[in-house]
């Protein structure tokens, strides 16, 4: 089945969606759980190969960003052009009726939560540009996990979890 973008067709949207070839040897594995405790940054890019389209993810430790897989564009519609949204946050998830667990330190929004920073994107002109465009933010339960606002290329999110699926 052809992934469309979004997700409307499959419902999917991280990188074990069908389709996502990784790399032999990659370090970091897609949907991982890293120790929150670790203090490591992580370096995220997402690129687009100008001449196959395919997208690539490169993903590391403390300034390191090897390949860790890509998506072919034939597995998208208008993806495989451009990208016109991007998302990024924290996801958490459970099974039953047990409590949610923590997302990023278990901390609201503060300096000892978990922080995306540098965010920047590569533009049509092939510069970095630090992010400065509007966004908007989502918070499924924010008695139980917040986001901050993007300020400076940076924000915080994250929250205790203990929250139940149908409360």
């Amino acid at each position: 089945m052809k992934q469309r973008d979004a997700y409307r067709t499959t419902g999917c949207f991280d990188m074990e969606c069908p389709g996502f070839e990784q790399t032999r040897g990659a370090g970091l594995k897609p949907a991982a759980v890293i120790d929150p405790l670790s203090h490591h940054k992580i370096t995220i890019k997402v690129l687009q190969d100008r001449r196959t389209r395919d997208w690539w993810i490169h993903a590391g430790f403390n300034g390191s960003t090897p390949v860790i897989g890509r998506y072919p564009a034939k597995l998208f519609d208008s993806l495989s052009r451009k990208a016109t949204h991007i998302g990024m946050g924290g996801v958490v998830g459970v099974v039953g009726s047990t409590p949610t667990p923590p997302m990023g330190s278990g901390y609201f929004p503060s300096h000892k939560s978990a922080t995306i920073t540098d965010i920047s994107y590569i533009g049509e002109n092939g510069k970095l540009t630090p992010f400065s465009l509007n966004t908007r933010k989502v918070e499924t339960k924010s008695s139980c996990y917040s986001v901050s606002p993007i300020t400076n290329a940076r924000f915080s999110y994250g929250g205790p979890g203990g929250c139940y699926a149908h409360a």
